[in-house]
């Protein structure tokens, strides 16, 4: 039984895992986002 526990508590890990990872990618994909449009809008402002 204590095996079962065992695999169960690192399958929840690993969800847990996966689901920070997803957050931190989508995290860093609006920081360039935003980043990209504060460059565009530079840009726009010296032309």
């Amino acid at each position: 039984m204590k095996y079962l526990d065992h695999i169960r508590n690192i399958q929840r890990d690993l969800q847990e895992t996966r689901r920070l990872l997803e957050k931190d990618a989508e995290t860093k994909l609006n920081q360039e986002s935003i980043y990209q449009q504060v460059i565009d809008e530079r840009k726009q402002l010296l032309t």
